[in-house]
């Protein structure tokens, strides 16, 4: 008599055509996922992009999900204020609540929305430069607000990016920007000199690739709702955890903290290395105006309020006289080299004092108070030779 008999279940499933009929149906399965989500804004009660869901922490946020930020707010008739650029505009050191914005959507009132993108070490027309032109192709009450330093022989950064490549070739080869000339030649000149950049050449490929997957926009959403298995010196502790369980800064940095002895030398040449940047000849042919035309689009340059910044007193005060000459006399010439573009342009912080910094750059809590109330009447100007405010 034959014992023997057919293969079990067990067997049939981990035989080869049924096992990998099963991993493709469910790396589809994936895809398809992830599209769906990369629409859905997953960053529920949005303030700001802390450091524990920003690119400090490993946490990478696509443009489809950044974009699914802003989107909530179109439809409420609202004038959407983009904030853009560096660790200033975020609010670095501030709690959620002291941050500028927070007062700056105070002031403006429910006729605007503060959206603050702004995140550490980012160049003036990066991350939410582009939130700001994405939304400009879908909502026309846009205006975006950056920071830059004094002196027009500086750049804005480059056309894609220089911190976060990723999102501009995230948002581009998933067919969320739309053509520019200027930036697109400079797009074409970059990929020149990069031709032999493996790191460049990685990147792009695998936003290419993305964008037929959408495995980023499928695991961000992920670590942030569901659990996260990426250990950073930020989450060492609990890395496992959601990201959305992590909470923005609850106390703004203690007094003690300000002005650290051991940065002061460090703060002093910083300032010292900003008048430098003194241009002496036409300032709409300055390397400053120059980038900034290759790096914001021209439809959103008239709605772009960049915000020239004053450093700290503490330090400028001791600069040599001549130095202090040179130095205030590069505000009016990068006003003027911004003017130059198409964007407006205004100083930030002439009159504070010591108090409303922290250190050579960042706010205080004072410091956020009085910024918000400097922009605020330069925002509301803008809104007004928009025409937005007559639409209503």
């Amino acid at each position: 008599m034959n014992d023997l008999q057919g293969p079990g279940l067990f067997e049939r499933v981990l035989s080869p055509f049924p096992f990998i009929c099963g991993v493709v149906l469910s790396f589809l399965a994936c895809c398809v996922l992830g599209r769906m989500v990369s629409n859905i804004n997953c960053h529920q009660d949005f303030a700001r992009f802390h450091n524990h869901i920003n690119f400090l922490s490993l946490h990478y946020p696509t443009a489809k999900q950044t974009l699914a930020i802003a989107r909530e707010h179109m439809n409420n008739g609202q004038i959407l204020v983009i904030v853009g650029g560096n660790s200033v505009l975020h609010g670095s050191y501030l709690s959620d609540q002291q941050v500028w914005t927070k007062h700056l959507q105070l002031l403006l009132g429910d006729r605007y929305c503060v959206l603050n993108f702004a995140l550490p070490g980012m160049s003036p027309t990066e991350f939410g430069a582009l939130v700001a032109d994405l939304i400009c192709r879908q909502y026309e009450r846009v205006i975006f607000v950056t920071y830059s330093w004094p002196g027009a022989t500086g750049v804005v950064g480059e056309a894609d990016g220089r911190t976060l490549r990723y999102f501009y070739w995230d948002a581009y080869h998933k067919g969320l920007i739309d053509p520019d000339a200027a930036r697109d030649a400079r797009i074409e000149l970059l990929t020149k000199w990069r031709a032999k950049d493996a790191n460049h050449r990685e990147l792009v490929l695998r936003s290419r690739i993305d964008s037929y997957l959408y495995c980023q926009d499928l695991w961000t959403t992920f670590s942030y709702s569901c659990r996260s298995t990426i250990w950073t010196p930020m989450t060492s502790s609990t890395f496992t955890r959601p990201r959305k369980q992590y909470q923005d800064l609850k106390v703004s940095i203690p007094a003690q903290y300000h002005y650290l002895p051991e940065n002061e030398q460090a703060g002093m040449q910083l300032v010292r290395n900003s008048v430098s940047r003194h241009w002496t000849g036409d300032p709409a042919a300055s390397p400053l105006a120059e980038s900034i035309r290759y790096c914001l689009p021209t439809h959103l340059r008239p709605r772009s309020l960049v915000l020239i910044a004053h450093h700290s007193p503490r330090f400028v005060h001791r600069l040599t006289a001549s130095e202090q000459q040179a130095y205030h006399a590069m505000f009016p010439e990068t006003i003027e080299a911004v003017a130059s573009t198409g964007c407006q342009a205004c100083e930030l912080g002439r009159g504070y004092t010591e108090l409303d910094y922290i250190d050579q750059v960042h706010s205080s809590s004072d410091g956020a108070v009085k910024m918000a109330a400097e922009v605020t009447p330069r925002v509301q100007e803008l809104a007004r030779q928009l025409g937005y405010l007559n639409e209503e």
